[in-house]
C-alpha cells in the first residue's frame, strides 16, 4: 500500500513519470534503428559473406532505399519467393539468394 500511498500524494509526477517512460521507448528504439541501418549500409564484402538470408534481404533492401527506391523488405514467409518489393510508378519485386561456399 505505500506504492499506492505515494502514487496519490504525487499523482502529477506519476503521471509524468508515466508519459516519459511511454515517449522515451520510441525515440531509443528510432536511435537504435538508425545506428543500426548507419552501420549495415558500411558493410564491406566479408561482412555480407557474414550475413545470413534475412539480413542480406534487409542489407539489399537498404542499399536500394540510399539509390533513392522506396523499398519494404516481405515478411520471411508466405511471400511467394518475394524478398524486396520496390514501390513508385511501378512495383518491382527482388528475390534475394545468397550462398555460402
Amino acid at each position: 500500500m505505500i506504492i499506492l500511498d505515494w502514487v496519490r500524494d504525487n499523482a502529477f509526477l506519476f503521471l509524468l513519470l508515466v508519459i516519459t517512460v511511454l515517449c522515451t521507448r520510441p525515440v531509443v528504439r528510432q536511435i537504435r534503428k538508425a545506428r543500426w541501418k548507419r552501420k549495415f549500409l558500411k558493410s564491406g564484402i566479408r561482412d555480407v559473406d557474414r550475413m545470413n538470408g534475412l539480413q542480406f534481404e534487409h542489407f539489399v533492401g537498404l542499399l536500394l532505399a540510399k539509390l533513392g527506391y522506396r523499398s519494404k523488405v516481405t515478411k520471411s514467409s508466405g511471400d511467394f519467393g518475394a524478398d524486396v518489393v520496390l514501390e513508385g510508378k511501378d512495383r518491382i519485386v527482388i528475390q534475394c539468394k545468397r550462398y555460402r561456399r
